[in-house]
């Protein structure tokens, strides 16, 4: 049998391809050839299609999910730049919300708007709306709470003020004050105006109470010690401020108050007293209100008097100087200074500006660079007067000016001080006019050996005695004359100061008498110590000095119950402000654990906590409270009847 003839392959495809239709059902079947390999391609085609659609939505999830882990951060990120914007406009997010939809519109384009997904876009903003609406509905909830609370406040403040004002007038009786208030309390938390916070109310009364402690104010802690409409813990606290403020005497209150004047003086000098700070002595009745008051009224005025201007005119002669820091004292000092020479002239103001100077105390370091130019200005021998260097012309005058007013040790150093003082001399005991007295001191200055002036030993001794006795002869001082230390560095640079004046051609008698004198102007002994008293300004006071000193000792001895009694210890002066505890033979002083004692001059002479000043406030305290006790114990034996006949 012949066969057929074998048709395309492309047409056999066409027809594999083709679906059964009903209608086409009786058509007579298509015969030929059919390709093995077409039912592969199909299954390939299949698989292919579905390989594609798989990858492209593995791509959009992939996209999506990239998309809305933006957004979640984004979002958070929207959130806390809101949160920051709201709390630094004016009105802290708590005013118009329409007022700030502008700024909120261009934040929500700047995190949302690349958001390509319109449906989870839709997500995100449908979030942020509700966040939105939230947060203003919160800032508007907050803000009425404090409202509300604020309106409460005021609204009990003023009925005890009012109450108060009453009873000092005698227009209404304690228990009907007390009745008075009571209502307010209760009309606070109920009325629907104000709805307070009951533990706000709590706080505020507690407050309140706090800063009324005398004993007619305990009337806030008695009126609502037992009430229902608070806490127990808050009642319990009004009970306790209520004792404390009906428990001090007169007495005791006056001790404590003296307890807490050098803290009260240190705060207003550093500008650090506040209403807080009162806040527990008045609960306990050692302050009123009004002494708190009274206390910042003085430390604002003196923080107006060290901060305008520096301008002291008004209260220069009162000491007020001292309250400011070093560096602005002198720039206070300049500014007075130059404002008196205007204001009086040249004479007149200089005089009036010496006088205020002396008045608070302090030394004028313009005044001590003018003293030390004048020296340093010394140069070649002078033909007449005009030829002497004007600095130390200067210098010299105004030497003689602050030496009249008592203040040029405390402006010199020893060595400027015993130049100025043999210029001095010169012309006194020689009468010499003053350029004489500067040539004799400028050919010292410019060849100091040229006339060499030798000391026998005897000559030396009899110094160093003097000087003991010159030192000891005001007062007693003990083991001050047996103590070798005490000499070992003055002595010698006074025996050259000798040296100096004689060899300038002043007699040896009245040379001892300017060293002896530089020597008593310049040291004290306290407590068998040499003391500098330029360390302590124009108002050099022994006897306070040595009261602290012995207070220090008195502590170390306390804190020392192994020290005997009579152990001698005393401060010698170091450089640098410091001061050592030393025994009576000079030897620095340690405990039993090898510690030894250095204090600074802060210490010595400031206030505050761990100074002098605080040991003696201390003592005077306890001295008055001991004194207070024999009284009471005098009144005590006053009020027993004799027995007997």
């Amino acid at each position: 049998m012949p066969r057929q003839k074998t048709q395309p392959i492309e047409t056999y495809r066409r027809q594999v391809n083709a679906r059964y239709t009903p209608s086409f059902s009786h058509a007579a079947p298509t015969t030929g050839f059919i390709d093995p390999r077409s039912n592969d391609l199909v299954r390939g085609l299949a698989a292919f299609a579905t390989t594609s659609a798989g990858i492209v939505r593995e791509r959009r999830e992939a996209t999506f999910e990239a998309e809305a882990l933006a957004a979640k951060e984004n979002l958070s990120a929207f959130k806390r730049e809101l949160g920051a914007y709201l709390e630094n406009t004016p009105d802290r997010g708590l005013g118009d919300p329409a007022s700030y939809q502008e700024d909120i519109n261009e934040m929500r384009a700047k995190y949302f708007d690349s958001l390509s997904n319109s449906k989870l876009k839709n997500m995100v903003n449908t979030e942020v709306d509700v966040y939105l609406k939230g947060q203003f509905g919160a800032l508007q909830e907050y803000a009425e709470g404090q409202q509300r609370e604020k309106l409460g406040k005021s609204t009990l403040l003023s009925a005890f003020e009012e109450v108060q004002q009453q009873m000092r007038k005698g227009g209404l009786s304690r228990k009907e004050a007390l009745s008075k208030l009571q209502t307010t309390g209760k009309y606070l938390l109920e009325s629907e105006a104000i709805a307070m916070n009951p533990d706000s109310l709590g706080k505020y009364l507690v407050e309140l109470q706090s800063m009324n402690g005398e004993e007619q104010d305990s009337l806030i802690a008695e009126a609502f010690e037992d009430s229902e409409l608070i806490s127990v813990p808050i009642r319990a606290d009004l009970k306790r401020l209520k004792q404390h403020a009906e428990a001090l005497k007169p007495a005791q209150r006056e001790l404590a108050r003296l307890d807490l004047m050098g803290n009260i003086e240190g705060l207003i000098d550093k500008g650090k007293l506040t209403k807080d700070w009162f806040k527990p002595y008045i609960a306990q009745g050692i302050f009123s209100a009004s002494d708190a008051t009274h206390y910042l009224d003085a430390q604002k005025k003196r923080q107006a008097q060290a901060q305008t201007n520096l301008n002291y005119v008004a209260s220069f002669g009162h000491k007020d100087l001292k309250y400011l820091p070093a560096k602005d004292q002198q720039t206070a000092l300049q500014y007075n200074h130059s404002l008196f020479l205007k204001e009086y002239g040249p004479e007149k103001g200089q005089q009036k500006f010496d006088a205020l100077l002396r008045a608070n105390g302090v030394v004028y370091k313009t005044y001590q660079s003018v003293l030390g130019a004048g020296l340093t200005a010394v140069g070649s021998v002078a033909k007449s007067e005009d030829e002497v260097p004007r600095n130390t012309t200067e210098g010299y005058a105004l030497y003689k000016r602050l030496k009249a007013l008592g203040m040029a040790d405390a402006h010199l150093t020893d060595k400027e001080a015993m130049a100025y003082s043999a210029i001095e001399t010169h012309m006194e005991l020689m009468g010499s006019s003053f350029t004489e007295a500067y040539n004799t001191y400028a050919q010292f200055k410019n060849n100091p050996y040229a006339q060499t002036v030798r000391l026998s030993p005897r000559e030396r001794i009899n110094l160093g005695e003097e000087i003991k006795d010159e030192l000891s002869a005001t007062k007693e001082w003990g083991w001050f004359k047996d103590n070798p230390q005490a000499f070992q560095d003055i002595v010698p640079g006074y025996l050259a100061r000798l040296r100096d004046l004689q060899a300038m051609g002043i007699p040896q008698d009245k040379a001892k008498e300017v060293v002896l004198d530089r020597v008593k102007n310049t040291y004290a002994v306290i407590n068998g110590s040499l003391f500098n008293k330029r360390f302590f300004g124009p108002d050099f006071n022994p006897e306070d000095i040595e009261n602290r000193v012995n207070v220090l000792i008195e502590d170390i001895k306390k804190h020392n119950p192994d020290i005997p009694k009579d152990k001698k210890l005393t401060l010698q002066q170091m450089e640098g402000g410091r001061y050592l505890v030393i025994d009576e033979v000079g030897v620095p002083f340690s405990d039993k654990n090898d510690k030894s004692y250095l204090f600074t001059h802060h210490q010595l002479m400031g206030k505050g906590a761990n100074t002098a000043t605080a040991l003696l406030e201390e003592k005077g305290r306890q001295e008055l409270e001991q004194k207070m006790r024999r009284n009471q114990a005098l009144e005590r034996i006053k009020g027993i009847p004799l027995s007997g006949h």
